[in-house]
Order: structure tokens, then C-alpha cells, then sequence
């Protein structure tokens, strides 16, 4: 490995890692059956279910580090802070909307630098026979 490749490994190391403890920490909050999340959520209209399933895809995050499956990870989790930035324009316009911005950047950031060590799943033995 030339050092430009190992400063590029190292770079996407550090936001993954950065994100993938941003993700954890507000996906592990979203649980407490009291809090800043619970009644975030109750004022946007959402039923605590879809806090629950937030956070369980949020915390799903770790993920990221398993280099094969992080760029869908990380596009899964832009999708999610994409629902985020629209409610919190839709229910609280304010500056708080940047941080989801910031975090979709990020995971397409890390889709990108990933996308070539995805997990490719291949045709089932039966079709690749049949096409021979």
C-alpha cells in the first residue's frame, strides 16, 4: 500500500468511527423510557414505536465497521437523517436541522470510500449454469 492509500484508510476509519459513536450514543437515548427523545418524538406526532425502531437502526450503525456491508449501512442511516432534517423543519425550524445534514454528508462520504469492498451477493448456481 502506497501512502496515499493508507492516509485514505485511515481517514475513513476516523469518520466511521466518529459517526458510527454518534449513531450509538443516540440510538442507545432513544430507549430510556423517559427523556429528551420520548418527548421529542410525542411532540412530532410519531408513536413510541418508531423512536424504538430508530434506535435499534441507529445502534444498527456498528455495522459500519464491518467494512463490506458500511456502504449500505451508511446510506440506510442517510435515508433515516433525511426523515430527520425534514421533521425538524417541518416541527422545529431552527439551526438544530445542520447536525442530520452534517451526519447525511458523512454516511455518503463513507458509502463512497466503501463502495468498491461491498458485500456483492451473487446469482444462486442454478441461473449461473443456465446461462452458460
Amino acid at each position: 500500500m502506497n501512502k496515499k492509500k493508507i492516509a485514505l484508510e485511515v481517514f475513513t476509519w476516523l469518520i466511521t468511527l466518529f459517526v458510527v459513536a454518534i449513531f450509538f450514543r443516540t440510538g442507545m437515548a432513544k430507549f430510556a423510557a423517559r427523556g429528551w427523545w420520548v418527548d421529542s418524538f410525542r411532540m412530532w406526532g410519531y408513536p413510541d414505536w418508531f423512536r424504538i425502531a430508530i434506535g435499534v437502526i441507529e445502534v444498527g450503525g456498528l455495522l459500519m465497521l464491518w467494512p463490506r456491508v458500511a456502504s449500505y449501512v451508511s446510506l440506510t442511516l442517510a435515508a433515516v437523517m433525511v426523515g430527520a432534517v425534514g421533521t425538524l423543519i417541518n416541527a422545529t425550524p431552527n439551526r438544530r436541522s445542520i447536525t442530520p445534514v452534517i451526519l447525511i454528508v458523512l454516511c455518503c462520504t463513507i458509502a463512497a470510500l466503501r463502495w468498491n469492498q461491498r458485500l456483492r451477493v451473487s446469482a444462486p448456481v442454478a441461473e449461473r449454469h443456465a446461462d452458460a
